[in-house]
């Protein structure tokens, strides 16, 4: 507000002002951005769903790296930046997955990957469900949110182990689901069950 009202600023000031608020306000959901964003690989997808639930995506490890809740982001240090700047996360962080750009966010059974390639998404609803490959192995992750709760859904084909997900506990949000079970940071949901399944995020 202050700089987009005060008469004593430069009409040029004043409006960029004033697109810069609108940028923070307006964000239609749903809607995505690929945007560099803070503890995020360079392949980062910003999405802002309905409900206020906003989340990083990372294609570089097929991650989800944080959810917030609030307003969505402040890109001015990207727009007055000389390529180096971060969009800022405007609300209230409620869930981070670990540091590190080596972990994948999905692997199926206990060794570590060998090999991911991100495949694109599908908007459903103007919400991406982000398609990716874990050796070999097809997957779809995609979330939504109502006003309780963000709800984060898996397929995968034909998983011939135990899939387990990154997912950390947060002393502001809980993740829970009726199928599997926790185990350290990672939720792992047993292979008969594992084709398609969803985590709750509350």
């Amino acid at each position: 507000g202050a700089i987009a009202d005060d008469p004593h600023v430069p009409a040029v000031a004043r409006n960029a002002e004033k697109e810069r608020e609108e940028a923070l306000l307006n964000v239609e959901r749903p809607s995505m951005y690929r945007i560099f964003m803070k503890d995020a690989g360079p392949a980062a997808i910003a999405v802002a769903l309905p409900n206020d639930f906003n989340y990083c995506w990372d294609a570089g490890n097929g991650r989800l790296r944080y959810v917030w809740t609030g307003d969505f982001v402040d890109a001015t240090g990207l727009w007055r930046s000389n390529g180096n700047g971060f969009a800022n996360v405007m609300g209230e962080k409620i869930w981070e997955s670990l540091p590190g750009e080596k972990q994948l966010g999905v692997q199926i059974g206990e060794p570590s990957p060998k090999s991911y390639q991100f495949r694109g998404y599908d908007l459903i609803n103007g919400a991406p469900s982000f398609r990716y490959e874990v050796d070999g192995v097809a997957i779809t992750e995609t979330l939504s949110a109502s006003k309780e709760a963000g709800s984060w859904s898996f397929t995968v084909d034909s998983p011939d182990d135990d899939v387990r997900i990154l997912g950390p506990k947060s002393t502001d949000a809980t993740l829970s689901s009726p199928l599997g079970q926790r185990d350290g940071d990672w939720w792992v949901i047993p292979q008969e069950q594992a084709s398609e399944f969803t985590l709750t995020l509350k």
